[in-house]
C-alpha cells in the first residue's frame, strides 16, 4: 500500500472509531470500507478494531464473503480451530482465503502443501493484497520460502499492488535470517516506490542491524530522512550507522538531539542509542543522554533501569523511587525489578543488580529476595554497604550473616568477626520442625563456613585464606 493509500485507510479507521463513539447503534459503512478498515487494523495489529468491524459486519452484511473469510481467520488467530472451520463452511469453496486457511489448518507435509499452493496460484488471474499477504504467511508456516522464491515473478505479476507481497516476503526472509533475499526485496521496494520513506527505512534497518553494512544503510536512512526529516526510527538508525562507522561522537549526539525533539516520548530510541554509545566507549555521553531524557521524564522506570545499568549501580536510591510507585508499575512491577536484577547478575553486572534490589528493599521491602540482595552486594564487592545493611537487619538470614562475616574479612575488620561469628553459629545450630531439606542443607552449609572462619580467625588467630573457603567463590 502506497503512503497515500495507507493514509486514506488510517483516516477511514479513525472515522470508523469516531462513529462508534458517537452512536454505535446507527453506525453504517459500505462493505468495501469495512474490509479496508479490517485489513488496515490487522496490519497495525489493532485487534480491537478488527473485532468491532466483525461485530458491525455481522449486523449489516451477514452474508458477506469477504468479511466471512476474515472472521474465519480471526477465529483461527484466536486459537479456535473449530470456530474457524465452522466459519469456513459459510464461505464458498472456491474462495482463495478459504483454501489458504484450510491449508493452514490441515498442516500437510511440505511437498503436498506446496502442491496446493501451486494449485491456488494457478487458479486465479489476479491476486488481492490480502490473498498475497496470507499466502506468504502460510508458506512461511510450512517453511516454504524456497517455493516463494521459485514462484516470485509469477506471484508478483498477479498482484495489482505487488509491494504488499514483496513487503511480506521481506519480513519473512528477515525472520528466517535470509538477509541476502531480504536485501534484494528491500531494494525492489525502494525502486517501486522511491518516495516511500518506510521502504528506505526497512532497507536501512536490515543493512545496519543485520548486515552491518553501515555505509549503505546510512545512505538508505538519509533517503528516508530527506522525505521526512523528523522520522524517529530513521534518526535512530542514522545514529547507529554513525556509531558503526566510528564517526565523531559529536555527530551522533547531534542526531540524538534531533531525535529527542522529534519524538520526546519515545524512550526506546534513547535507550537503544545510549546502550550503543556505551558499548562504543562513550560512557559519559551515554549517561548524559539518559539523564537528559530523565529530566523531562522522571517517572520513566525503564530509563531509570538503563541508567542503573550504564552507571553500574552508581546512582542514588532516591532517584529510583518511581520504579516502586504502584500508580506506575502496578502490583507486578516489583517482581519485574527483581527479574531485571537477576538478568543483570547473569550478565555479570552485579553493581547494577544489587542497586535494584537495594532500592526495592528501601521502598517496598526485598522480601524473598533479601538473601539474594546480600549475595549481590558481596559479588559487587560492596563490602561496607553489606555490613551497614546487615546492622539494620530485622529478621535472621543465613546468607546475610555469611556476607557480613566475609565482607568484614575483606575490609580487614577482624573485630567484627570476633564479636559476632559465635552468636551466628549458635543462631544456625538449631533445627526447626518446619525446616525443609533444602533449608537444612543451606543451614548446615552456613554453619560449616562460619565455623571455618571462627577456627581460623578467632581460635588460631590466623589470616583467612579466601582462595579455598569463600562460599561465593569470589577470587
Amino acid at each position: 500500500m502506497s503512503n497515500s493509500g495507507a493514509d486514506e485507510r488510517r483516516d477511514l479507521m479513525e472515522r470508523f472509531l469516531q462513529e462508534l463513539e458517537r452512536n454505535r447503534a446507527d453506525v453504517y459503512f459500505d462493505e468495501s470500507d469495512l474490509v479496508e478498515i479490517y485489513d488496515y487494523a490487522r496490519d497495525t495489529q489493532d485487534f480491537r478494531v478488527c473485532l468491532e468491524v466483525l461485530l458491525l459486519a455481522s449486523r449489516l452484511y451477514p452474508g458477506s464473503v469477504a468479511l466471512g473469510e476474515r472472521l474465519a481467520f480471526y477465529m483461527y488467530d484466536l486459537g479456535s480451530v473449530d470456530g474457524a472451520e465452522s466459519m469456513l463452511k459459510q464461505v464458498p469453496e472456491e474462495s482463495v482465503l478459504r483454501r489458504l486457511l484450510s491449508l493452514q489448518i490441515k498442516m500437510l507435509p511440505k511437498e503436498e502443501a506446496c502442491a496446493e499452493l501451486e494449485r491456488i496460484l494457478e487458479s486465479v488471474k489476479d491476486f488481492e493484497d490480502e490473498w498475497a499477504i496470507r499466502l506468504v504467511d502460510i508458506a512461511g508456516n510450512y517453511n516454504a520460502l524456497d517455493w516463494l522464491k521459485e514462484n516470485y515473478d509469477r506471484i508478483k505479476a498477479k498482484c495489482s499492488y505487488p509491494q504488499s507481497f514483496i513487503y511480506e516476503m521481506f519480513e519473512l526472509s528477515v525472520s528466517l535470517y535470509d538477509y541476502e533475499t531480504a536485501q534484494k526485496l528491500g531494494e525492489e521496494l525502494t525502486l517501486l516506490e522511491p518516495f516511500n520513506e518506510e521502504f528506505w527505512e526497512l532497507l536501512g534497518e536490515l543493512r545496519i542491524r543485520n548486515l552491518e553494512a553501515y555505509e549503505a544503510g546510512l545512505s538508505d536512512v538519509e533517503y528516508a530522512l530527506a522525505i521526512d526529516p523528523c522520522r524517529s526510527k530513521a534518526l535512530q538508525l542514522k545514529a547507529e550507522a554513525l556509531l558503526g562507522l566510528d564517526r565523531p561522537v559529536e555527530d551522533i549526539m547531534q542526531v540524538l538531539g534531533t531525535l529527542l525533539k522529534s519524538a520526546p516520548e519515545e524512550e526506546e530510541y534513547v535507550h537503544t542509542l545510549s546502550l550503543a554509545l556505551f558499548t562504543k566507549g562513550y560512557e559519559v555521553e551515554a549517561i548524559q543522554a539518559l539523564e537528559e531524557f530523565r529530566n523531562t521524564h522522571p517517572d520513566s522506570a525503564a530509563t531509570l533501569t538503563y541508567l542503573v545499568l550504564l552507571t553500574k549501580g552508581n546512582v542514588s536510591l532516591e532517584l529510583l523511587a518511581p520504579m516502586f510507585s504502584t500508580e506506575l508499575t502496578g502490583d507486578s512491577g516489583y517482581e519485574d525489578v527483581a527479574d531485571t536484577a537477576r538478568r543483570f547478575a547473569k550478565e555479570g553486572e552485579y553493581g547494577a543488580a544489587s542497586t535494584l534490589l537495594l532500592a526495592m528493599d528501601k521502598y517496598v521491602g526485598a522480601g524473598e529476595h533479601t538473601a539474594y540482595m546480600y549475595e549481590l552486594l558481596y559479588r559487587a564487592r560492596r563490602y561496607s554497604e553489606a555490613l551497614e545493611k546487615w546492622s539494620q537487619l530485622k529478621a535472621p538470614c543465613n546468607v546475610a550473616d555469611l556476607v557480613a562475616v566475609f565482607s568484614a574479612l575483606r575490609v580487614g575488620d577482624r573485630q567484627f568477626v570476633v564479636d559476632n561469628v559465635s552468636a551466628m553459629i549458635e543462631r544456625w545450630s538449631g533445627c526447626e520442625d518446619s525446616e525443609t531439606f533444602s533449608d537444612r542443607v543451606a543451614r548446615l552449609g552456613t554453619l560449616y563456613a562460619l565455623s571455618s572462619v571462627r577456627q581460623t580467625v578467632v581460635v588460631e588467630g590466623s589470616d583467612f585464606n579466601f582462595n579455598n573457603s569463600d562460599p561465593f567463590s569470589l577470587s
